[in-house]
């Protein structure tokens, strides 16, 4: 019990939980992925390591700005705003994605991974996604 302790305190210094996926929404990435488990938890490394899409986020810094945004607190704002699961493109993968007709030109998107051996999914990139790019993206859940 211990060492599951330490494990957990382990786990917590290298990621951040950032957000949930809903689970009406898990259960729509279970019909399409053969996941071991209900996976609701959303983290990002705690280093912010994230890769970001830069030409893309300079563009977006002023809009973020207006929301109280930057850069570093995008991939948070996304996982806990998100109304769109799409399959991502390599296995085990999922880009979740603000959509809003207040931003019809822009669609704030994360990149997550599945990590097996953690039971999470870890946010791989962050950026803005063109409703067009989005929609040739399957999309498993709507909020």
């Amino acid at each position: 019990m211990a060492n599951q302790s330490k494990n957990k305190v382990k786990l917590e210094k290298k990621y951040k939980t950032i957000g949930r996926i809903p689970m009406a929404a898990v259960r729509k990435i279970q019909e399409v992925m053969p996941l071991p488990e209900a996976v609701q938890t959303i983290r990002a490394n705690a280093g912010n390591t994230v890769k970001h899409n830069h030409q893309h986020m300079e563009d977006l810094e002023a809009k973020l700005a207006k929301l109280g945004l930057t850069k570093e607190n995008y991939a948070e704002f996304v996982a806990r705003n998100f109304n769109e699961i799409h399959k991502g493109n390599k296995p085990f993968s999922l880009v979740i994605a603000v959509a809003n007709d207040e931003t019809p030109n822009h669609m704030a998107a994360v990149h997550l991974h599945y990590e097996k051996t953690e039971n999470f999914w870890l946010v791989t990139t962050v950026h803005a996604i063109k409703p067009e790019q989005l929609a040739e993206i399957p999309l498993i859940w709507k909020k």
